[in-house]
Parts: C-alpha cells; sequence; structure tokens
C-alpha cells in the first residue's frame, strides 16, 4: 500500500484555514457566468452539428468498391435485342445454342399420376409411382389402357 504525504492526501479547501476557504468561495462566486440568450442557440447548434454522422469519416464503407447493381434483362428483351442485331447464321445465341445428347438416361414418369415412376407394369406396360397407382391400373380395362399409353406414344394395338 503506498502512502502520500499529508500535503497530498488532504482534499483542497477542506482541511485549509478559514482564511483560505472564504478566498476560495468568494473566487467562485466572482467567475462570470454566461446567461445570454444569444450564446445559447449557438451552443446547440454547434452541438448538433459536432454529433452530425454525416461528416464523421466512416472506415467501414469503402465508396470506391461500391457499386450499383447491374440491370437485370427479361428474356423478352434479350429476345427482341438478338432479333433486332444482324448476326451470322451460325453465331450462338438463345435460340439456337445446340447441345449435344444428354449422357443421363431420361427420367420415366407415372402414365397416371405425373410422379417420377420406378416401377413398370409388366401386364399392361404402364409405369407407376407406388403400389396404390399400381392397384388403379389393375382394375382399368384395356382401352383406358391404350389411352394412357397413347399420351406417351407408347400405344400398342391389341
Amino acid at each position: 500500500m503506498c502512502v502520500l504525504p499529508k500535503a497530498t492526501r488532504s482534499r483542497s479547501g477542506a482541511g485549509a484555514p478559514a482564511a483560505k476557504r472564504a478566498k476560495l468561495d468568494a473566487s467562485a462566486l466572482n467567475t462570470p457566468k454566461e446567461t445570454s440568450a444569444s450564446s445559447s442557440p449557438l451552443r446547440t447548434i454547434d452541438i448538433v452539428l459536432s454529433l452530425d454522422a454525416r461528416a464523421l469519416p466512416k472506415p467501414f464503407k469503402n465508396s470506391s468498391s461500391y457499386s450499383t447493381p447491374k440491370a437485370v434483362k427479361k428474356l423478352k428483351q434479350i429476345a427482341a435485342i438478338e432479333k433486332a442485331l444482324d448476326l451470322p447464321v451460325d453465331f450462338p445465341t438463345y435460340w439456337n445454342i445446340e447441345a449435344p445428347p444428354s449422357f443421363k438416361p431420361a427420367k420415366k414418369y407415372c402414365d397416371v399420376t405425373g410422379l417420377e415412376a420406378p416401377y413398370t407394369d409388366p401386364k399392361s406396360g404402364l409405369r407407376f409411382h407406388n403400389s396404390d397407382v399400381y392397384q388403379f391400373i389393375r382394375t382399368l380395362e384395356p382401352h383406358h389402357v391404350q389411352s394412357y399409353l397413347s399420351l406417351r406414344d407408347a400405344a400398342v394395338k391389341l
């Protein structure tokens, strides 16, 4: 523990003699106080301007690297622009891009529900999604089966 000398331990005016205390009180009474109405609004304006956040530097915002987002063009706009351009026939555009055939097998869909069909009925050739659809297929008459098959161009005349 640090012990300070007596002179630094006493508070100003608390342990001072009465003459010194009276002198300190008189000097406190003689200090000029600003009561003019004209200086008060200026001080308020100065305070408001000093608190304005727009004037402060913003290190987190790098305005040189920020740019407005690019405008998105709809497909109709792109098509209209491409039609207006005089491009060679073999130039690739949205309308004439040719892609090679896919290496993935084509997906098979249920003839009744339109969901993916992992199963095929061996008797009728209809594709189905689950056992409920299979039970429905078993109740179909042959001409209904033919109409389902004709929808996907797999109809066989019996």
